[in-house]
């Protein structure tokens, strides 16, 4: 009994200590607080983008103009995008990135603001692309400051969070652009225009700049050629900008090219799928119905009357 006592006592766990608390959740831990900043940034891009987007087509289209023009209106703002992409880089190793992140932002928010004014698909069209070479300054130098900011061993954590705030902000704003173009199509340029300012002051004013080594010279143009043309032949690197090239189709030239256009022409123009195709059966068996019940009722008058007419022979 002693035995089985002494067991016992040992067996008997020891009192719990205090609860500690949950650890909280920090993403950004241990992470440079440009990557916080520039993630804050990319989300308020994405969303004033998402709100923009699903009215782009549809206002274009008020200008008459057929549908693949006003897809049109997309592809001119990715086409500067791949147009500015190196100059833009260029920009970058000479003026810094702060300097062009403010200025391409704000010349997507001035663009855009103009491009609500728009009285013509022309000046629609030359804003839009004016927006992109302003997108096109601003991703580049984004990229090349998160890059530059966050030790090698953290990039692959500080990426996965810029690009989650860009994911989140391009979910949120279409939902609010929908309700917004609701109202009036150029409203989602003004709004876009307005959230630009947010983004364009953080980049101006609480950025830090980049670390440079002090021996730093740009390389001259035929360089960053041979850089590229080497990077070209990297297969990782091919495989990197088939994946990139395939989601800006889905992006850019089905969401939000295709899809808006089919919502407001195909499910919402009055005589469409809604209108006289989908009540085309339904009204030719209604008028079926209809022409059978005249003709019935015609039958019987005739008859009635020939009843009638024999009646009265046999009278005389």
């Amino acid at each position: 009994m002693a035995f089985l006592h002494r067991r016992c006592v040992r067996q008997r766990p020891a009192p719990s200590a205090r609860a500690r608390p949950a650890p909280v959740f920090r993403p950004f831990r241990g992470l440079p607080r440009e990557a916080a900043i520039l993630s804050a940034v990319s989300f308020t891009v994405a969303l004033g983008y998402g709100i923009v987007a699903p009215a782009i087509p549809a206002f274009a289209r008020q200008f008459g103009v057929s549908v693949a023009a006003a897809a049109s209106v997309i592809s001119a703002f990715a086409l500067m995008r791949v147009l500015g992409a190196l100059p833009a880089g260029r920009l970058v190793d000479r003026f810094g990135e702060r300097a062009i992140m403010a200025s391409g932002i704000a010349a997507v928010a001035v663009s855009s603001v103009l491009a609500g004014f728009s009285r013509s698909f022309g000046q629609l069209l030359v804003l839009r692309g004016v927006g992109g070479l302003g997108s096109a300054m601003f991703s580049v130098s984004t990229q090349a400051l998160l890059l530059a900011s966050v030790p090698a061993a953290q990039r692959g954590r500080a990426s996965g969070l810029y690009s989650g705030g860009f994911l989140l902000g391009g979910i949120s704003g279409p939902a609010v652009g929908g309700l917004v173009a609701s109202w009036s199509l150029r409203a989602p340029f003004f709004l876009y225009g307005g959230l630009l300012a947010v983004p364009a002051l953080i980049a101006a004013v609480a950025l830090r700049p980049a670390p440079r080594p002090a021996t730093a010279a740009l390389p001259a143009p035929r360089q960053g050629f041979a850089v590229l043309l080497r990077a070209l032949r990297s297969r990782a690197y091919r495989a990197a900008a088939a994946a990139n090239l395939a989601d800006g189709f889905a992006v850019l030239g089905v969401r939000g090219a295709i899809v808006p256009l089919f919502v407001r022409d195909a499910l919402h123009r009055p005589g469409g799928l809604d209108g006289h195709r989908v009540d085309g059966p339904v009204g030719a068996g209604r008028r079926h119905i209809r022409h059978s019940r005249l003709s019935r009722g015609v039958l019987r008058r005739r008859a009635a009357r020939g009843m009638e007419d024999a009646e009265h022979t046999e009278q005389l």
